[in-house]
């Protein structure tokens, strides 16, 4: 049984660290940026805490084994949410853990009459596309970037 718990204080440095590496090496690969920029960026976009009205951090539990992360953030009419953060730590991927985080997220949202789940997913990230679409994601756009030469 998977349960998204969500995240103390005292575990947000340990998300921190690996958000920041994650996303820096996604920035990295999927934008262009260099190293430095690319960590700078992914720490600007940290929430400042796990205590926000409008984000929400947890991590993903089975039993009393944290196998992952989730976080997400209701729009300003909280209509629907934007998955900004969903890992599942390595060792647990293909055991079914992120549709159970996924169906979990579902549950807490339409409690609370959110009728919408938006995300991105990265062009270098065919595994995460599959379960998306798999658990009912449909493809509404794309992101597309240009390097300019300054």
């Amino acid at each position: 049984m998977i349960k998204l718990r969500k995240m103390r204080s005292e575990e947000f440095a340990d998300y921190q660290a690996y958000f920041i590496e994650d996303y820096a090496r996604d920035l990295q690969d999927n934008s262009g940026h260099d190293r430095e920029t690319a960590i700078a960026i992914a720490t600007l976009c940290l929430p400042a805490g796990v205590e926000n009205e409008r984000e929400s951090l947890f991590c993903i539990m089975q039993q009393h084994t944290r196998v992952g992360y989730l976080w997400y953030r209701l729009s300003d009419d909280k209509n629907w949410a934007f998955i900004n953060d969903f890992y599942v730590l390595p060792q647990y991927r293909s055991l079914g853990y992120g549709k159970l985080a996924i169906n979990a997220m579902e549950q807490k949202l339409v409690a609370i009459n959110v009728d919408e789940i938006r995300l991105r997913v990265a062009a270098n990230n065919p595994r995460a596309l599959k379960l998306y679409e798999h658990l009912g994601f449909n493809v509404s756009g794309y992101n597309m970037s240009k390097k300019l030469q300054l």
